[in-house]
């Protein structure tokens, strides 16, 4: 397994990571895995999780859809197990990609736009945030200038990127001190891309609708683009499942006669 990064930091309480505290990013660990990915191409993924999470979900994901990535990071923790340090994990994670991974990736999703433009896509909420939204933390893309903007301009300002206790708020208000917000990642007939949710939850229309950004008309199959990026909160075999479907897929319309039962083996 490729494990990019581990913090070390794990000796403090849960108030002080409401602070904006250099020492709680100090010390980190590489993998000779994750030294060994190239260093350029087209799309680089990176996973931000925690022990807990190594042996199910971790595993799910490096066993379906991560290899598709041309150079793919787990990033990973000893920091305690509580929502305020993804934060910190978060920013040190995109920080630590771009300033000592590679500076050379360009990326495939929605190939139009410009990588050489700052954008920041994803799938857009907007409590604390209605002007402009800002986009879930389920997964997000940033392109190539959006990356360099952000490791050079403003991780290290304390005042332009301060703590928040949501993560993806966070980001996007520090994002924002250079006019960087979120872009519509809709198609033309307004399937989405990136979803904020379980699938069955945006399949039926039990959202927080209050939260969603872009209007929910309603609930039905054809708001998922057939390109979709991401869904939240899945678990292992929920991953599993929809990477057996996509394969399935592939396999039917791209003239391949693979049997399922083959696929299957592949993750038991």
């Amino acid at each position: 397994m490729v494990l990019a990064v581990e913090f070390l930091k794990n000796d403090y309480a849960s108030h002080q990571y409401r602070k904006y505290n250099d020492v709680v990013l100090r010390g980190y660990k590489v993998s000779e895995a994750a030294r060994n990915q190239p260093k350029s191409g087209q799309l680089l993924c990176w996973i931000a999780t925690h022990q807990k999470n190594h042996n199910c979900k971790v595993q799910a994901v490096y066993k379906t859809w991560l290899k598709r990535c041309d150079s793919y990071h787990i990033l990973t923790d000893r920091l305690p197990p509580f929502y305020l340090s993804l934060f910190w994990k978060t920013h040190l994670a995109l920080y630590y990609i771009y300033t000592y991974i590679s500076k050379d990736f360009d990326w495939k999703y929605l190939s139009t736009l410009n990588p050489s433009k700052p954008y920041y896509l994803g799938y857009r909420l907007k409590l604390k945030a209605p002007k402009n939204g800002y986009n879930s933390g389920s997964a997000y893309v940033l392109s190539k200038e959006a990356m360099r903007i952000y490791a050079e301009k403003l991780f290290s300002n304390h005042s332009l990127c301060p703590f928040h206790i949501w993560e993806d708020l966070g980001l996007a208000r520090c994002l924002a001190k250079f006019s960087i917000y979120p872009t519509d990642t809709r198609d033309s007939e307004g399937r989405q891309r990136f979803f904020a949710f379980r699938p069955t939850d945006h399949l039926t229309g039990n959202l927080w609708k209050e939260a969603i950004f872009d209007e929910v008309d309603e609930a039905s199959k054809n708001i998922f683009h057939e390109n979709v990026v991401s869904f939240h909160h899945l678990t292992a075999d929920e991953i599993i499942m929809m990477e057996l479907g996509y394969q399935q897929r592939e396999n039917e319309y791209g003239g391949k006669n693979k049997n399922i039962t083959k696929v299957v083996s592949n993750y038991a």
